[in-house]
């Protein structure tokens, strides 16, 4: 601490420490989802429904299509963890009640990424049977 008040680094690293299992959830997730994506496209009887990553697999594979939303994933988190440092920054101790609002971000974003798995793996389970 200088002079009584949070550095952004001190308030940034402190989002990880109290959110660290959210942000977690939130990247293991989006990872799944990726994966799932993955699987499906390869079949050859599923498409990618956002145009942007639809094209981002048909001209460069999915590869490419890989890195671009590992990218994406990491730099969500970062953003998330970064503005939620940012509303921390400069204040004497921690603010309960940014904690809360943390909480409830990552978390309706992780539920999000939930529905994504879901929606994900019910082809798949079709496939299988």
């Amino acid at each position: 601490m200088s002079g009584g008040f949070t550095r952004f680094s001190e308030a940034f690293l402190g989002r990880f420490r109290r959110m660290g299992l959210l942000y977690l959830g939130l990247i293991l997730l989006y990872g799944l989802d990726v994966y799932f994506t993955v699987l499906l496209a390869s079949t050859g009887r599923f498409v990618e429904s956002n145009p942007v990553n639809a094209a981002l697999l048909q001209d460069y594979g999915p590869g490419t299509w890989v890195v671009f939303r590992s990218a994406a994933g990491a730099g969500i988190t970062l953003l998330f963890a970064g503005a939620f440092a940012l509303a921390q920054f400069r204040h004497r101790r921690p603010l309960r009640g940014l904690d809360s609002l943390e909480e409830l971000t990552a978390g309706t974003v992780t539920l999000f990424y939930a529905f994504a798995f879901v929606h994900n793996s019910l082809p798949l389970a079709t496939l299988q049977a």
